[in-house]
């Protein structure tokens, strides 16, 4: 298989699985709901309108098998951030001797959207 052809293969996957995920419950958010919308997953391809490398898209799809485990686990650490026009939940916790994070979007409007799944990173730990 070249790489073109493990690329479309990873990303079909991820995104299948990502579909499958649908919502789930956070307890560090007061149980309220993540929703895995195709912003989230548009996310993992670009940032803004610029694509992201292949080998950071890659990675990111592997970090994806950890997002509801991470988010479903009341021991999760949570940091708050807040914009003008969003606001960020950073929810993080150690798998594969790396520290996860789930970032999660609420776009502020003149009521307050849904929160979602707005990416995912990783970081040796120290």
């Amino acid at each position: 298989m070249n790489d073109a052809d493990y690329y479309e293969k990873l990303k079909n996957d991820a995104e299948s699985f990502y579909k499958n995920i649908g919502r789930v419950s956070c307890p560090v958010l007061k149980n309220e709901y993540v929703e895995f919308t195709s912003t989230g997953f548009k996310h993992l391809l670009q940032k803004g309108r610029i694509p992201r490398t292949r080998s950071d898209q890659i990675r990111r799809f592997h970090l994806l098998k950890y997002a509801k485990q991470i988010l479903i686990n009341s021991n999760s650490t949570v940091t708050i951030r807040q914009e003008k026009t969003a606001h960020f939940w950073e929810i993080s916790n150690r798998h594969d001797n790396k520290i996860i994070k789930v970032i999660v979007r609420q776009i502020i409007l003149k009521r307050k959207g849904s929160k979602h799944f707005f990416s995912i990173i990783s970081e040796k730990e120290k």
